[in-house]
Parts: C-alpha cells; structure tokens; sequence
C-alpha cells in the first residue's frame, strides 16, 4: 500500500481551523472585533448580543507559531486577547468556539462549559490606541498595528 504525503510550501499541510467569536456581552451591547496576524489583517466586524457570531479560517502554518491576535470594544471599553494560539490551541480544537463577556473572553469545550482567559491589557480608547483606517473609526491597539493600516 502506498501513502501519500500532501505537502504545501511551508510543508506538510495543516488542517485547517477556524475561530468563531460570539458575543455574551448583555442585552443592547453590540461587540466590534478586529483580528490580525502576522500575515493577514481581518479587518472589523461587528456582532450584535446573541444575534450571530464572527467566524474566519486559515491553515496554521507547519512550524507551530500561527498566532491571531484581537481588538474588542463596546461602549467606552477596549480589550484585547490572543484568540488562537497553536501551542496552545492546534490540538484542542479544529473549530475553537470563544464567547466574548465583559469581563474575559471564554473558550467553550467538551470537558468544561467555559475556560476562563484573562485580558491582555485594559485599553481606553483613544490612549494607546490609533485608528484602525476604517470609515467607523474603531480604534485597536498600537502593538496591533500592522503595514496593512
């Protein structure tokens, strides 16, 4: 029997995964989500409460360092999270499913209903902070920015 290895340039080629974000924030509170790597800027989207979610895919590359980086704010509030690590993430889960509270970002999995994420930094808008270029003016974080702004 012969095996047949898929190879892509960066080597054997990766499933791929995907990252859904929903918003658990409360009732009127629509949430803006802004997403980057290294290589791709997602540009943003908004989620309004527990009425959709954001969803985006891509193949983690093979050396394991495939890193997704997000802005979140709502109201007067800024956050931001590593939403897809792949040390941390590649084995646990092909469809990584975050719900967004106010007060952290949560994974849900099969052996708990939450794991509980802190934020990286609280941010105040407009204070280490630049404008993302988009006609709405959202606002990420300055260690977010990327050629593409």
């Amino acid at each position: 029997m012969a095996r047949v290895f898929c190879m892509s340039e960066a080597g054997f080629l990766q499933h791929k995964a995907r990252v859904r974000i929903s918003n658990d924030l409360g009732e009127g509170m629509d949430l803006s989500v802004h997403c980057v790597s290294g290589e791709d800027d997602l540009g943003t989207h908004l989620i309004p409460y527990h009425s959709g979610y954001y969803e985006f895919g891509f193949r983690p590359n093979f050396q394991g360092t495939t890193l997704f980086h997000c802005g979140f704010q709502w109201n007067d509030v800024s956050h931001h999270f590593d939403i897809y690590i792949a040390n941390r993430d590649q084995k646990h889960c092909t469809l990584c499913l975050w719900n967004i509270k106010a007060d952290h970002p949560c994974m849900l999995n099969e052996e708990t209903s939450c794991t509980n994420s802190l934020w990286h930094q609280t941010h105040t808008p407009g204070r280490n902070m630049i404008s993302d270029g988009s006609e709405e003016g959202y606002q990420v974080p300055i260690n977010m920015v990327r050629s593409q702004l």
